[in-house]
């Protein structure tokens, strides 16, 4: 079989050999430059998943990596690996009780981050995605004056995914950001507040 990286999404940026926050930056910057000057316009949103690592399905990402042929033997060991877990609170002296965890990865392990970046892998929409693990932007590319959004239904497909994915949003940390002018957007309905940044003049934030 290829190596797993081989087959991953080209826009997941991050864990991955060679690719660091830099190139992501690059990726996305890239095409907003592109759009913006042809004098269109760019929305973004900024989605931030709320406890990432720690509510994984192990069901979902072991059915995940069955569709990137890895071997019965090491999904066996992996689910092993992943099952059974228990954890305990300590407060100043005191511990709680053990209990057994149900989803999740284990911290601190190389295996952790890889295995996110593949349940994430197939997470897309019909705008531009760029993914630094679990940090995910969606970037629509508005060509012209009068142009409608059709990000809520960019974001609806995002929702979708999530929801049969076990994964949950963090709302009141996925912002959205528009660069350009909001008059040359037609009938936009806003996610979250939004920041702009007006294209034609030094950069700076309206609130």
């Amino acid at each position: 079989m290829p190596p797993l990286d081989l087959l991953l999404d080209e826009n997941q940026f991050g864990c991955r050999p060679g690719r660091f926050t830099t190139h992501t930056l690059i990726a996305v910057l890239h095409k907003w430059v592109e759009i913006l000057d042809k004098r269109g316009s760019v929305r973004a949103v900024f989605i931030d998943y709320r406890k990432a690592f720690d509510i994984v399905n192990h069901n979902t990402l072991l059915g995940r990596l069955q569709k990137y042929s890895i071997p019965h033997c090491l999904l066996k060991w992996f689910g092993s690996y992943l099952s059974h877990r228990c954890q305990s609170v300590m407060i100043g002296q005191l511990f709680s009780s053990w209990k057994t965890l149900c989803g999740g990865m284990p911290q601190g392990s190389r295996l952790s981050p890889l295995s996110f970046i593949v349940l994430i892998d197939d997470l897309r929409a019909a705008c531009e995605l760029h993914k630094f693990v679990d940090d995910t932007t969606l970037s629509e590319l508005i060509p012209s004056t009068g142009s409608a959004s059709n990000m809520p239904s960019y974001f609806t497909s995002v929702l979708t995914w999530t929801a049969n994915n076990d994964m949950q949003i963090n709302t009141s940390k996925t912002k959205e950001m528009i660069i350009g002018s909001l008059d040359s957007i037609k009938s936009i309905c806003h996610l979250f507040q939004p920041y702009q940044v007006q294209s034609n003049a030094s950069p700076h934030l309206n609130y």
